[in-house]
């Protein structure tokens, strides 16, 4: 089975180097994705500082979503970025 998905992510990668995607790796669990994985405006940033945030692949968003709030609580301008 994990030579399965290897080969789908390798189809991922190509795909999105090919048209121009960025390829990168999630900043919470390290998978690499593709921007070409975002679908109909439904994706989400980790939020670095008012400004800047770094995206997430879609299985992290509720992390992500999560952690932005978690930041706002404590008293840091920003937010979850959409």
């Amino acid at each position: 089975m994990k030579d399965k998905r290897r080969k789908i992510r390798w189809f991922q990668k190509i795909y999105a180097i090919l048209f121009g995607y960025f390829w990168l790796p999630c900043p919470i669990c390290g998978k690499y994705f593709g921007g070409h994985e975002w679908q109909d405006n439904n994706y989400t940033a980790l939020q670095i500082s008012q400004y800047e945030g770094n995206a997430v692949c879609i299985n992290c968003t509720e992390k992500a979503i999560k952690r932005n709030k978690l930041k706002d609580t404590n008293g840091k301008k920003g937010g979850f970025i959409k």
